[in-house]
């Protein structure tokens, strides 16, 4: 990944407000806005987010063990929130060390 420093958060945010064709933020871009989640109201372009538990944390303010708890609930309201396109019926509550395994023949 891209990691984090000053350099690599200005990146993403820049590219967040100025790009118009679709973006797909995942892992260091997630992390890379987490402190700046008003940026969200500011994308200018379609947004696809894929945060694990630990990630949507940070984005929320929650503990891991809160997201947890309520995955479809916590990425309803992030979504409704930051006018983010989300289906809940295709959110799996699914044990993400688990589906790793399965994904990569672990």
């Amino acid at each position: 990944g891209m990691g984090r420093s000053e350099g690599a958060d200005a990146l993403v945010r820049a590219l967040l407000t100025q790009l118009a064709c679709p973006v797909v933020l995942d892992a260091d871009g997630i992390n890379c806005i987490a402190g700046s989640i008003e940026l969200y109201e500011s994308v200018k372009a379609p947004l696809i987010v894929t945060p694990h538990p630990a990630e949507m944390a940070r984005l929320t303010g929650k503990t891991t063990t809160q997201v947890n708890s309520s995955r479809i609930k916590t990425a309803t309201e992030f979504a409704k929130k930051y006018g983010i396109p989300y289906d809940p019926e295709k959110f799996k509550e699914t044990d993400h060390d688990e589906l790793h395994a399965q994904v990569h023949g672990e």
